[in-house]
C-alpha cells in the first residue's frame, strides 16, 4: 500500500513536472514569436526607410542635374555672347582695313 502510494506520488510529481516543462515551451514560443514579429516590423520600418532616402537621393540628383545643366546653358550663353562681340569686333576690325586700303 505504501508502494502504491509511493507510485501515485512519483506519478503525480511527473505529470507536474510535464506540465511546468510544457507551459515553459509555450511561453518561450510566444516570446520567439512576439521577437519575431517585432523583428518583421523592424525590417519593414527600415525598408520603408531605405525607400524614403533612395526617393530623396534620386530628388537630389535630379536637381543637381537640372543645377548643373543651368549653369551649363548659362555657360554656353555667356560663350554665345562673347563670339558675338568678337564677330562684331573683327568685323569693325576689317571694315577699318578696308578704309585705310
Amino acid at each position: 500500500q505504501e508502494n502504491e502510494a509511493l507510485k501515485a506520488q512519483i506519478s503525480k510529481a511527473k505529470k507536474k513536472e510535464v506540465a511546468a516543462m510544457q507551459k515553459q515551451k509555450l511561453e518561450l514560443e510566444q516570446k520567439h514569436q512576439q521577437v519575431y514579429m517585432e523583428w518583421e516590423q523592424k525590417n519593414y520600418d527600415l525598408r520603408e526607410m531605405l525607400q524614403i532616402c533612395q526617393e530623396k537621393d534620386e530628388h537630389l540628383e535630379d536637381r543637381l542635374e537640372d543645377r548643373q545643366m543651368e549653369e551649363l546653358e548659362a555657360e554656353l550663353l555667356r560663350m554665345k555672347d562673347q563670339h558675338k562681340k568678337d564677330s562684331e569686333e573683327l568685323g569693325l576690325a576689317k571694315k577699318k582695313l578696308d578704309e585705310k586700303d
